[in-house]
């Protein structure tokens, strides 16, 4: 019994002395962050500190600070809360891994300007401005297994013209699906799915996105697929002016062509996500 708690008491010593050493050592003596992760202004340990910089595949992070929950012990966990801020945003999150090495983030919470994810826009010859609401309730990955449920909102969104146009609020409903893809089935998201056009090709695993509008000067149905596979997107969209839209909002939709018998526009488009996704 003697040998088994003084075993305990080395272990938890040890477990104590890692955690309380500067994130600095740690990153200069064994570079525990992945490649494609690169932090600059580090201060604290790696149980509680902060970053000024951290950078991942062109992404910044300003002001990242990380916090260890000891409590996430309990249920074989090693958890931390992770939170940044900067002038393209802020945004906080659960970040751990489990006993089976399976990576997650848990009630994640971000603000972020449309502008920091220009990247995304670009292959999709979109140009808006405003900003990506994101509200995650979980995301779980170990290897090439994905396991996501949030959604994003896009907030105040105007159209880079001259004038600006405002387009409002639009909302993406996210999980991953595998193979092919369904609507949603649940009641509550019925209105998502009503009148969308659905993508049905074999995918492998690919997040699944459903879109509309909330309330703004079109309205919008439609469903966007990331495929994991083969790092691919496609996106197919049904939209239509609501009566009081205005000429210049109505003139611009009509470039995309004729309305179908309903008075119903159509979009859609695929494209290979940009490099280092």
């Amino acid at each position: 019994m003697k040998k088994w708690l003084l075993f305990f008491g080395v272990l938890s010593y040890l477990v104590f002395f890692v955690l309380r050493l500067p994130a600095t050592y740690l990153l200069e003596k064994f570079s525990p962050l992945p490649r494609q992760i690169e932090a600059y202004g580090v201060e604290g340990s790696i149980f509680q500190g902060r970053a000024a910089l951290v950078q991942w595949r062109g992404w910044r992070f300003e002001s990242v600070t990380w916090d260890f929950q000891p409590l996430a012990l309990a249920t074989g966990n090693a958890e931390f809360t992770v939170s940044f801020r900067g002038q393209e945003g802020e945004g906080h999150t659960q970040a751990g891994m489990t006993l089976s090495q399976e990576l997650y983030l848990k009630d994640t919470h971000a603000r972020i300007r449309v502008g920091a994810l220009e990247p995304l826009w670009r292959p999709m010859v979109l140009s808006l401005e405003g900003w990506i609401l994101a509200d995650l309730e979980h995301v779980f990955w170990k290897a090439e297994n994905l396991d996501l449920l949030g959604k994003v909102t896009l907030e105040n969104a105007i159209w880079d013209s001259k004038p600006p146009l405002p387009f409002g609020n639009f909302l993406v409903l996210l999980d991953t699906v595998k193979e092919k893809a369904t609507p949603i089935q649940q009641s509550d998201k019925k209105n998502l799915t009503e009148k969308a056009p659905k993508i049905q090709e074999p995918l492998g695993l690919a997040i699944r996105g459903q879109i509309a509008d909330v309330n703004g000067p079109v309205q919008v149905k439609g469903q966007l697929l990331v495929s994991l596979k083969s790092n691919t997107w496609r996106i197919a969209t049904s939209f239509w002016p609501r009566p009081k839209t205005t000429e210049q909002i109505r003139d611009l939709v009509s470039l995309l062509g004729a309305p179908d018998r309903e008075g119903h526009y159509s979009w859609s488009s695929r494209g290979q996500l940009p490099s280092g996704f």
